[in-house]
């Protein structure tokens, strides 16, 4: 696996952890971003108070102020998330809500680049891992996400799993 070019994609350090491991966001990430969410908003209905502009400007404003909060709010709520990964399978435990796959009915992996600015050098990868109806998304925001993403990846080629294009490529350029 290239370690480097994942660190070098997520702005991070990446490294391969024993398993079983236990994943979650970084201490402090959250809250960051939960914080630009919450002064996104207050800022545009701060704008939109003060200014009192026209209900064709205030409607879009009053928008991108929701769409903000909406943000903030979500960054919060994903801090009781946790990912464990064990070589038996994987499991995104939310409140009391779990969702467990065994490696053994893995059905389908998914892995996306998300890159940030024009050339693309920095971004989030995206990974889904399904079986019937049950999703686990990850994302390298996580700690020890390289674990995670390396354990599926080898269980997806052990079962001979059909990828589609972009993950296939995604792995090769990660060496995997």
């Amino acid at each position: 696996m290239n370690l480097g070019l994942i660190s070098r994609l997520t702005g991070r350090p990446a490294e391969l952890k024993a398993l079983p491991v236990t994943l979650g966001y970084p201490r402090g990430f959250l809250g960051r971003e939960a914080a630009k969410g919450a002064a996104g908003a207050l800022l545009l209905a701060a704008l939109l108070l003060a200014l009192k502009p026209s209900p064709y400007v205030a409607w879009p404003l009053g928008v991108v102020a929701a769409l903000f909060a909406l943000y903030g709010a979500q960054q919060w709520r994903r801090r009781g998330l946790r990912w464990m990964v064990t070589e038996h399978g994987a499991a995104l435990v939310s409140g009391g809500r779990r969702v467990d796959i065994a490696w053994n009915e893995l059905e389908r992996l998914r892995l996306h680049f998300h890159g940030f600015g024009r050339n693309a050098a920095e971004g989030t990868l995206t990974l889904r891992l399904s079986a019937g109806r049950r999703r686990i998304p990850a994302d390298s925001s996580l700690e020890h996400f390289p674990t995670l993403l390396a354990q599926a990846a080898q269980v997806a080629r052990e079962r001979g799993l059909e990828l589609d294009p972009t993950t296939e490529a995604n792995l090769e350029q990660l060496g995997l």
